[in-house]
């Protein structure tokens, strides 16, 4: 099937697609193949499953390497998933991602717990989390059927495990598995689980 280079709209990634990486510097020819798709007045939005900065920084550092963004072309892991969260009256979190994001969290209105009960754990990324925030997330997973919202691909804590376990589906007890993470094994269903999303190549010119 031939690609269709004419489309009614667009949904397009950013890093890997439109930057290289978090440095952001953009990929040789984007920045005008961005621009003509704003000057050409279909519908277009940037996605992305950034964890690390908020919306705003976001854009502020895309529209400093020459895009033309704006926060109205940005649809982003922390919105979604705060819109999401307000949605359903899940107020009371456990953070998991970077803590210098904890403020975004407070500002949208909700209530960041350490440990003990919550309404939903939060994962974003953060290379330093420790296995004693994990264990205290197990404990709101398990005992007090907190839900779960993993922002992002999975791949800096592993893929769908977090740590080894013995692989039995539905295995959320601290302390299970090899002890290092509790053996968490993430039910996957309608309220709990995630989704991987990866960057598909694309060229310009």
């Amino acid at each position: 099937m031939k690609p269709n280079r004419d489309p009614a709209a667009w949904l397009i990634d950013i890093e890997g697609v439109l930057v290289r990486d978090k440095r952001y510097a953009p990929v040789e020819g984007s920045v005008a193949w961005l621009r003509a798709i704003a000057d050409s007045g279909r519908p277009w939005c940037l996605v992305s499953n950034n964890t690390t900065d908020t919306p705003q920084e976001l854009v502020a550092k895309l529209a400093g390497a020459g895009f033309p963004v704006r926060p109205e072309n940005l649809v982003g892991a922390l919105g979604l998933a705060s819109g999401w969260l307000l949605g359903r009256r899940r107020q009371r979190l456990m953070w998991l991602g970077h803590p210098r994001l904890a403020d975004y969290w407070r500002e949208k209105g909700f209530m960041l717990v350490e440990d003990g009960p919550c309404e939903a754990v939060v994962l974003g990324a953060n290379p330093e989390l420790s296995v004693a925030r994990l264990d205290a997330a197990l404990v709101a997973l398990w005992e007090h059927g907190a839900d779960l919202v993993c922002l992002g691909g999975a791949s800096a804590f592993g893929t769908r495990r977090l740590g080894g376990g013995s692989g039995a589906r539905g295995d959320l007890r601290p302390g299970g598995g090899d002890g290092q993470t509790g053996g968490a094994h993430i039910p996957r269903g309608p309220e709990k689980g995630w989704r991987r999303a990866l960057p598909g190549p694309i060229y310009f010119g």
